[in-house]
């Protein structure tokens, strides 16, 4: 029997990613990823890409394997996109599952709670949920990159709750995978190369070290290595220094967003304390060393992929993703393992008043989402149709209209500035084949963070021009 229950809502949910994913214009870094890099020509094919990709490994960046998923996306076109970014949504809920239960479980026979849970915690605590789920090129830096680790740990993590049984295609399959998710990104590379590192240690220890966890350590460095010695990341540092950038500076301001990444997180942290709490007053830890084992595991690569961005030079909100999507699979580890347990969590009418109330809130933000997502897709259309405009006249020097809604938690939107040199300005006048890209004022300043409006106002000019 399937959980109908579970299916329909999850269901809902998948559904509604993939129409806004579909809806929420393409942004930013999503028009430079639609150019072969280093010139104004549009990727058209495979070969594109590789050309593409080649060229900005030495030229921008490393993080080969997310650049070319998301080229690959905007070649096959929004119907594609927002398909896939909605089956990734649905494989780390389901993943999330998997780890809870250390073996693979049937995805139609879902814990209602567990997936209620992933949801909910995804929507309220995922910093920049509009960029990191929506935004195609930050999906695939962030979204798809952290689910595929997710998926390449499991391995990992069942090793330490039960015997792994190795074979030379598992050897085989772990390295290769390795080079690409030590490949994906900066922090993520740093943490599970650290976190697999002290479970072989572990291993070793207890004389269970197997080929394969060898294999993978080894296929991990590669990737690692690949990424951060890319001539591309020396050039952007390069780049970032000759703007002013002081790194130690930065590091101030490193200090401001992990709090507010922390404080963004406390429901999350302190559930996971509590469901935590609750194996230890019932006494269940002692003879469950291995399952604490795997969830610190879990709870360090979470942490870690965190920590790691404090020393970097530039830490966007969106690279906080994996800390909070790592930190859910590590709720839901325990919350199924109490329940395996038969220990009360929260009686029946509580649960109740609870689901209705994140829902509740859930769903008027959801309105409020659409309502701004639909003045969003306006401004766009007014925004290419003034563009078009201007080319037709001739002009080189393009001046853009004034947005009527600015981007909060569950809106991403990355716009062109007054400052020409603005690298959104920059990437415009690229696609656009023009000099210049400029916008007639700044927009009006909030005491809010973008990522604290969880309700945005809309229909009103962001600035006043005179």
């Amino acid at each position: 029997m399937t959980n109908v229950k579970t299916n329909i809502y999850l269901g809902l949910w998948l559904l509604m990613i993939a129409i806004i994913a579909y809806l929420v214009p393409y942004y930013s870094n999503d028009f430079r990823y639609m150019l072969i890099e280093g010139t104004e020509d549009k990727i058209s094919s495979l070969s594109d890409i590789a050309i593409s990709q080649y060229r900005h490994y030495f030229t921008w960046g490393g993080r080969t394997p997310p650049h070319v998923l998301a080229q690959l996306l905007l070649l096959g076109g929004k119907v594609c996109s927002s398909l896939m970014v909605a089956f990734c949504y649905a494989l780390f809920i389901y993943m999330c599952s998997v780890f809870a239960k250390g073996r693979l479980v049937n995805p139609l026979k879902l814990s209602f709670g567990a997936v209620f849970m992933i949801t909910m915690l995804l929507w309220f605590c995922l910093r920049s949920y509009g960029e990191v789920v929506f935004m195609l090129v930050s999906s695939c830096n962030y979204l798809y990159t952290t689910t595929f680790i997710l998926c390449y740990l499991t391995l990992w993590h069942f090793s330490l709750l039960h015997e792994v049984r190795c074979t030379k295609t598992r050897c085989l399959v772990m390295f290769l995978l390795g080079i690409i998710a030590g490949w994906c990104n900066e922090n993520t590379g740093f943490a599970i190369c650290t976190a697999t590192g002290l479970v072989s240690i572990y291993h070793f220890y207890k004389k269970s070290l197997k080929p394969w966890m060898v294999c993978s350590l080894l296929g991990l460095g590669i990737g690692f290595l690949l990424l951060v010695l890319s001539p591309g990341n020396a050039a952007r540092m390069q780049y970032m220094e000759q703007g002013n950038y002081n790194y130690f500076t930065h590091l101030f301001k490193n200090v401001d967003i992990l709090l507010l990444t922390l404080i963004e997180n406390l429901p999350l942290m302190l559930l996971l304390g509590y469901f935590v709490r609750k194996v230890y007053v019932h006494g269940l830890a002692k003879d469950h060393k291995n399952f604490l084992y795997a969830l610190f595991f879990v709870i360090t690569v979470g942490v870690l992929s965190l920590l790691i961005m404090c020393v970097s030079p530039n830490f966007p909100a969106r690279s906080t993703a994996p800390f909070t999507m790592f930190l859910i699979v590590a709720a839901v580890c325990v919350y199924e393992f109490l329940k395996e347990h038969k220990v009360p969590l929260m009686s029946t009418p509580r649960v109740r008043i609870v689901e209705i109330l994140c829902l509740a809130l859930c769903l008027a933000t959801m309105v409020n989402l659409v309502f701004c997502l639909e003045v969003a897709r306006e401004d766009a259309l007014q925004e290419k149709e003034v563009i078009m405009s201007q080319i037709n006249e001739g002009k080189k020097d393009l001046v853009l209209p004034v947005n009527n809604v600015k981007k909060s938690r569950y809106l991403f939107i990355s716009e062109a500035r007054v400052d020409k040199n603005y690298y959104v300005n920059r990437i415009l006048s690229r696609y656009y084949h023009v000099d210049s890209v400029t916008r007639p004022c700044y927009a009006h300043s909030d005491i809010w963070h973008s990522d604290l409006r969880y309700f945005n106002s809309y229909g009103e000019k962001v600035c006043q021009t005179y």
